[in-house]
């Protein structure tokens, strides 16, 4: 639960203030650099799995039997 929090966390604002937040706060105590890796951590562990969850996204969509694509300009 702390990671999830602490990605969105870094999504929203800066590590550094995000740190600071956290100090604030006081429910956790990771460092600046600890925020600045977790990103790159969670996504070398996404980059490994991206082809079989896109399989598995393909196979879980339904298309219409009347759809047809159509290019926007």
């Amino acid at each position: 639960m702390a990671a999830k929090q602490a990605a969105w966390l870094v999504a929203q604002i800066t590590p550094a203030t995000g740190e600071e937040l956290l100090r604030r706060m006081g429910n956790m105590k990771p460092s600046k650099s600890s925020l600045e890796r977790l990103p790159k951590t969670l996504q070398t562990g996404w980059k490994e799995r991206t082809e079989a969850v896109e399989a598995e996204l393909g196979r879980s969509e339904h298309v219409p039997d009347n759809a047809s694509h159509t290019r926007r300009r």
